[in-house]
């Protein structure tokens, strides 16, 4: 009897709201990352950065599936991973969407995934703190290609459709 009263409290803990969305998080993660590969072996967005775009995609497949792993394999998801994940996936989409075409970058739209996991986990709250951050790091990342290194070509005008993209986003996922 005792045993089936654990089972069951194990059976409840595993089917939480919360591990059940860091579950959906970690597959959307994966397939992200699986794609990404897929794009970057078809078509090296940038042909100057190459190398380094490859091994930060296959490096994001592989931290991925470690993340899949651990969190469909653990008793009960952690909360902590949770934040740290989130982060993680944050510095990597900057790091992609820099060192391709910065806010016309293909990668630039993995900030969404990090909008709707924020909004999984955290609710309004999460989707608002991650949206800043994006915009700050996208407007960051245009500022520096401009002034800093001068790309050729890059207007800063190029930085307000992304910018109310994302804002609008957060705005509709946030209000759900």
């Amino acid at each position: 009897m005792a045993e089936a009263a654990l089972i069951g409290r194990l059976v409840a803990a595993n089917s939480t709201p919360h591990v059940r969305a860091e579950r959906l998080i970690a597959t959307g993660r994966v397939a992200l990352a699986a794609f990404s590969l897929l794009a970057v072996q078809l078509d090296p967005i940038a042909r100057m950065h190459a190398a380094a775009i490859q091994l930060l995609v296959i490096g994001y497949v592989s931290y991925a599936v470690m993340v899949a792993v651990f969190v469909w394999l653990a008793p009960m998801a952690l909360l902590h991973l949770g934040l740290a994940a989130h982060v993680l996936d944050l510095i990597l989409f900057s790091l992609l969407t820099y060192l391709t075409e910065g806010p016309g970058s293909p990668f630039f739209a993995y900030f969404m995934f990090s909008i709707v996991g924020a909004t999984l986990r955290w609710q309004w709250r999460g989707t608002l703190w991650t949206a800043a951050a994006a915009l700050l790091t996208l407007d960051v990342i245009g500022v520096y290609a401009d002034e800093v290194i001068g790309v050729p070509g890059f207007e800063q005008d190029r930085l307000i459709i992304p910018n109310v993209l994302l804002a609008v986003t957060a705005a509709l996922v946030a209000y759900l």
